[in-house]
């Protein structure tokens, strides 16, 4: 839980119980509202088959600058601190950002955002963009406009798919000391980061 304390600067008097005031406090975990002449574009990186990992490992395993963006006669502008969280029904992680302007009247911004796929990796996954993301050179770049009193999104939506190899178990009998057409050998193996209270086997004959 967060816990929030309104403390008592200074007063005309002197006197901290009399004469502060507080209006229009205002909580939410969602963005503030727009003010007059604003607008604000939402990009939202999703991730998705990242299960088993936390949001720690995952923020600790994608390099930064993963997503970078250009704003209309500005170039590439310093991309903002991402927000990490967790939709549960969705079974994704997500990382987010916001960008809030001011336009006069009819005046509108186009911005550019580009997803390096190459500093979105996760080591022992495999990336793949999903819906109408398609990748170029290691980028997804996606555009949208936006005008005073609007909020538009963007979002790029990828699955991560752990990366594996096949491995073949051959078991080779010489002697007579067994029938090797009937004798059954069972094996036990374990991996790298396996529980160590796990144990796997199969049998070959």
């Amino acid at each position: 839980y967060t816990r929030y304390f309104f403390i008592s600067a200074s007063t005309a008097s002197d006197d901290p119980t009399v004469g502060n005031m507080l209006d229009n406090v205002w909580f939410s975990r969602k963005q503030p509202p727009l003010s007059q002449g604003e607008g604000r574009l939402t990009v939202t990186k999703e991730f998705y088959g990242l299960g088993d990992l936390t949001t720690v490992q995952i923020k600790n395993a994608v390099k930064e600058g993963f997503l970078t963006y250009t704003e209309q006669g500005s170039g590439t502008v310093e991309t903002p601190e991402l927000t990490w969280s967790y939709d549960k029904d969705k079974g994704c992680y997500t990382a987010s950002f916001s960008i809030t302007t001011q336009l006069q009247g009819t005046a509108t911004k186009t911005y550019t955002v580009t997803e390096d796929t190459s500093k979105a990796q996760i080591p022992g996954y495999t990336l793949t963009s999903r819906g109408e993301d398609t990748a170029t050179n290691n980028e997804i770049t996606k555009t949208e406009t936006i005008s005073s009193g609007s909020e538009k999104t963007l979002t790029f939506t990828n699955t991560y798919t752990p990366s594996t190899v096949d491995l073949e178990i051959t078991k080779t009998v010489k002697g007579n000391m067994v029938d090797e057409t009937t004798a059954e050998f069972t094996f036990e193996y374990s991996y790298k980061d396996m529980p160590e209270s796990e144990t796997n086997t199969f049998k070959l004959k």
